[in-house]
């Protein structure tokens, strides 16, 4: 009986433990839910970091403003014009040209700057144009980069056979579906 008491004296109620538990959990979450949405620096505001970075850029104060307004994370968008603007001869008005153009600003500087260092910045503004058309800049940097690690191929060459490489995939989805299954017919809908 004296253990029994011990224990209830110890735990009050099982109330005050879920009370402590849940106040723990959610000291643990962001302020308002919006937060959770939006990355935010932790040194300060991300569209005063974008205008000072693209104005450190030589980007004129009426683009930088624009461009930091209108990009989703603008951080981001900053980092892909000085990325491409310290890492090739592009200039910084047509990086940022390219990077607001884009989903992933960041992919596209690595990009850029992969496929600049390996063509020996001979097609730089080439480069910037075909990371901007490539779904997955990524993959074309490193297709660019092994090609033409393996194979003689001018650097403009490269990158057409690489852009063209993900036009193919999309084409030829179909005659996949096709050669698995001969039995599939493909017949149009009637639109009544």
């Amino acid at each position: 009986m004296s253990n029994r008491r011990l224990l209830v004296r110890r735990f009050p109620t099982a109330g005050a433990a879920i009370a402590l538990a849940s106040s723990v959990a959610i000291a643990g979450l962001p302020i308002s839910p919006a937060q959770a949405l939006f990355r935010s620096s932790p040194r300060g505001n991300d569209y005063e970091i974008c205008a000072n970075r693209l104005l450190s850029a030589g980007i004129s104060p009426e683009e930088a403003a624009d461009s930091c307004a209108a990009a989703l994370h603008p951080q981001d968008l900053s980092s892909c014009v000085l990325s491409i603007d310290s890492g090739t001869p592009v200039a910084a008005v047509d990086a940022l040209t390219g990077c607001k153009r884009v989903r992933r600003p960041l992919d596209l500087a690595e990009c850029v700057v992969d496929v600049d260092s390996d063509t020996q910045s001979v097609a730089s503004i080439e480069s910037l144009d075909y990371c901007r058309r490539s779904l997955l800049p990524l993959e074309f940097s490193s297709c660019v980069v092994g090609l033409r690690r393996e194979i003689d191929l001018e650097a403009i060459a490269a990158m057409d056979v690489c852009i063209d490489a993900d036009d193919r995939a999309i084409q030829y989805a179909p005659s996949v579906l096709l050669e698995t299954n001969p039995s599939l017919r493909l017949t149009p809908l009637e639109v009544r």
